[in-house]
């Protein structure tokens, strides 16, 4: 029996080559692709950074904001509030009065 060997044909050399330029097309789009969600993972990280400090802020607001809703109808709220917006004063308290002030 003859020894055969194989020769590439012109056919098998085309099959390889496009196999060869669908393999690195793919791979240069998925690379392509990590470098891309990278960068937006990167902003979405800023975003998520900054929300939670909104989410911060709110929270000490809403923290104070319950600690003056607690304390709103007792004796010691009345009196400030009446000291600040009508001015009141307890009787026999001296009042000094800033003449600088404008």
């Amino acid at each position: 029996m003859a020894n055969k060997t194989k020769k590439n044909t012109p056919h098998k050399s085309k099959n390889r080559a496009f196999v060869f330029v669908t393999v690195a097309g793919l791979l240069a789009y998925f690379i392509w692709s990590i470098f891309s969600l990278n960068g937006t993972l990167s902003q979405k990280k800023q975003e998520l950074s900054a929300v939670q400090g909104k989410v911060a802020a709110a929270t000490k607001q809403n923290e104070q904001l319950k600690m003056q809703f607690s304390s709103i109808g007792t004796p010691e709220f009345i009196e400030s509030r009446a000291r600040e917006s009508l001015g009141f004063v307890t009787p026999n308290e001296k009042v000094f009065i800033d003449a600088n002030k404008n």
